[in-house]
């Protein structure tokens, strides 16, 4: 699950009155191959370890999709109680969370429009927010860097000609080229020599048998390599 995708998916839980078992409710991070809708129903990664982590513990997940930066950055403003995230993010923006168990690894990358280089003056690089500060800091300087909201608009600034490439989960960017015209129009200038690692975390203070069952069920989940 960067920073982009990075997340990425967040869960809220209430106890509803005389029934024995909470109900989650899980927030998904909108970034595709991660957590998307097509043709009205709810795909990805990470939905798929999530449903898994539902069945598996017994309890009961209602799932909504939300921007990713408005998950990844107000977490701890909400009321949700586990997320898929990050391992960096969920130690970075989630102080009175945990690490429950790690997922998947994700390499970042940084993509250019295919007779762009990296040497290009006044070079504009498009980092959806929370997904690819590591990275960025490492191959661009501050003013080569543009933040936007999401992917989506990221591919859509490149077609525009605003923007000369984008950093992010490379899994992610994949995915995005390939549903935006841009297969093929794309270059790897650098990978992260380091993935990043995708956790649950989940909040402190969730209810000791929660924690349980969702303890048990982690340990069977299923869960693809994020490549």
């Amino acid at each position: 699950m960067s920073q982009i995708l990075t997340p990425l998916i967040l869960i809220s839980f209430s106890f509803a009155a005389g029934t024995p078992s909470p109900q989650l409710e899980v927030g998904l991070s909108e970034v595709g191959p991660l957590a998307y809708k097509e043709n009205g129903e709810l795909k990805g990664i990470n939905y798929d370890i999530l449903t898994q982590l539902e069945k598996g513990s017994g309890l009961k997940f209602n799932y909504t999709l939300y921007p990713h930066a408005r998950l990844i950055h107000s977490i701890e403003q909400t009321h949700s109680d586990l997320a898929i995230f990050f391992a960096v993010n969920c130690l970075k923006y989630a102080k009175t969370y945990e690490i429950q168990t790690a997922l998947h690894k994700a390499h970042l990358g940084l993509y250019l429009k295919d007779a762009v280089t990296l040497k290009k003056e006044h070079l504009q690089i498009g980092m959806i927010r929370g997904t690819c500060s590591r990275l960025s800091s490492q191959a661009l300087r501050p003013e080569m860097i543009v933040e936007v909201s999401n992917m989506d608009q990221a591919m859509e600034m490149m077609k525009a000609g605003r923007l000369d490439g984008v950093c992010g989960v490379k899994a992610v960017i994949d995915f995005s080229a390939k549903n935006k015209d841009f297969k093929g129009k794309l270059k790897v200038a650098q990978l992260d020599s380091e993935p990043m690692e995708a956790v649950i975390c989940r909040k402190k203070t969730l209810p000791d048998d929660v924690k349980k069952k969702l303890d048990d069920a982690a340990k069977k989940l299923k869960v693809p390599p994020l490549e």
